[in-house]
C-alpha cells in the first residue's frame, strides 16, 4: 500500500504547494485527510484535495490512520502543533521553521528521541537542484577548502544561514556570530502606498569552529523590490569559487580561473520537458546529479519541496539518513536568534553552545 499522509494546517503554502505536488505525487501517496483550527478554511481545502476533514490532529490520526503527518501552519501556531503533532509518534515533515525557539525545537527532539519516530523538516533552499550540484562538486573536493561563504539576500534568517553552511559544511559547527540591523527609508513603493517604504537591512558575520568565516546579509526588500533586484550566493575555496551559479576552479599552474560547464539535461515526460540531471564538467572528468523526481513535471522550486518528503520516506523504508531533520534546523534557528540579539546588543559577539 501506498504510504498515506495527513495535512495539519490549510493556508496557502499547502493549498498552492503541497496540494499541486502531492496531486502529481499520486501515484507515490495517498491522502489521508486534513485538519486545521478554521473548519471552514479546513474543509474547503479538504474538498480542493479530494480528501476528508477532521476536527484536530487526534481525530485525523485516530479515524484515518495515516503513515505520516504534514504540518505547515501559521508561525504562531507552529510551537503547539508541531509538538503535537510528535507526540503521535507517527514520522513528520515540519514546515520552517521547525520551532519559533531553540527550546521548542529541543522539546521536538526530546519527544522524537522518546517515542522514535523520525522528524524531517522542510528546509528547501539547500534542495533546489543548483545547489545539489553545488554541493555535489563541493563534496568531490572541486573548490578545495571552503574558506568563505556569502548570502547575499538569497534568503532570510534560517533559510540564509542554512545555503551559508551548506557550503562550509552542515557538519562544521559555528562557534560565533556578531550581528547587527540597519533600518532606513528607501526610494520603494507599493501599489498600495504612495509614501517612501522603510527597508530592514540585516547583517551577520559567522565565525566557524574550522576558521571559515559566513557573511549574512538580507533585506526586507529581497523578495519582489524593484530596488534590490538581484539575490544570490557565494563561496571561495583554496581551488576555486562559485558565485551564483558561474563556478569555476583554478587552472593547473594555478594563473587562471577555469569555468566549469553545466549541462541541464531534459527529457520529455507526456509531452511536457522535465529535468532529468545537471551534469558538471570538471577537468576530465563529469560528475551528474540526478534529478529524483525525474519522472514529474516540476520546476526547481517544486522539486525542492517534494525532497523533503522523499527524504522522509526513504529514512522510513530504507533506514537512510535524514536529509536534514530536527538538529540542523535547531542550528539554523540558533543563528537566527543570535544574530538579533546580538543587533539588539550592539553588536556583541555571542558565542555558541557546541551543536
Amino acid at each position: 500500500m501506498l504510504p498515506s499522509i495527513g495535512i495539519v494546517g490549510s493556508g496557502l503554502r499547502i493549498r498552492t504547494v503541497y496540494g499541486p505536488i502531492l496531486t502529481r505525487l499520486s501515484h507515490a501517496y495517498t491522502l489521508a485527510g486534513v485538519t486545521n483550527r478554521s473548519s471552514e478554511a479546513g474543509k474547503s481545502t479538504a474538498e480542493m484535495l479530494h480528501t476528508q476533514f477532521y476536527r484536530d490532529i487526534d481525530e485525523l490520526v485516530v479515524q484515518s490512520h495515516p503513515d505520516i503527518l504534514l504540518v505547515s501552519v501559521s508561525f504562531a501556531a507552529n510551537d503547539a502543533l508541531a509538538l503535537q503533532a510528535v507526540e503521535t509518534g507517527l514520522p513528520c515533515l515540519l514546515e520552517t521553521p521547525a520551532g519559533t525557539t531553540v527550546e521548542a525545537i529541543d522539546a521536538l527532539l526530546r519527544t522524537s528521541h522518546r517515542l522514535g519516530n523520525l522528524v524531517e523538516v522542510a528546509e528547501q533552499y539547500h534542495r533546489r537542484p543548483m545547489e545539489r550540484v553545488k554541493q555535489m562538486l563541493i563534496q568531490a573536493g572541486a573548490f578545495g577548502d571552503i574558506v568563505a561563504a556569502y548570502n547575499d539576500l538569497m534568503g532570510h534568517d534560517y533559510h540564509g544561514f542554512n545555503l551559508i553552511r551548506s557550503y562550509i559544511g552542515r557538519d562544521v559547527s559555528p562557534v560565533s556570530v556578531v550581528g547587527h540591523v540597519q533600518r532606513h527609508e528607501v526610494a520603494h513603493r507599493t501599489s498600495s502606498s504612495e509614501s517612501p517604504q522603510q527597508e530592514e537591512w540585516w547583517r551577520a558575520l559567522i565565525q566557524f569552529a574550522n576558521g571559515a568565516v559566513g557573511h549574512f546579509d538580507f533585506s526586507s526588500l529581497s523578495y519582489g523590490s524593484a530596488l534590490r533586484w538581484e539575490r544570490q550566493t557565494r563561496f571561495y575555496g583554496t581551488q576555486g569559487m562559485g558565485h551564483g551559479d558561474e563556478l569555476t576552479e583554478v587552472d593547473g599552474d594555478g594563473t587562471r580561473p577555469l569555468r566549469i560547464p553545466l549541462e541541464r539535461r531534459i527529457h520529455n515526460v507526456g509531452g511536457m520537458e522535465v529535468l532529468a540531471a545537471i551534469a558538471a564538467q570538471v577537468g576530465p572528468e563529469t560528475l551528474v546529479w540526478e534529478n529524483p523526481f525525474r519522472d514529474v513535471y516540476f520546476d526547481d522550486e517544486a522539486i525542492a519541496v517534494a525532497d523533503g518528503l522523499r527524504s522522509l520516506t526513504s529514512a522510513m523504508t530504507d533506514g537512510t539518513a535524514l536529509d536534514y531533520g530536527l538538529s540542523q534546523a535547531r542550528i539554523d534557528q540558533a543563528l537566527t536568534l543570535a544574530m538579533r540579539h546580538s543587533a539588539a546588543n550592539d553588536s556583541v559577539n555571542v558565542l555558541l553552545q557546541p551543536f
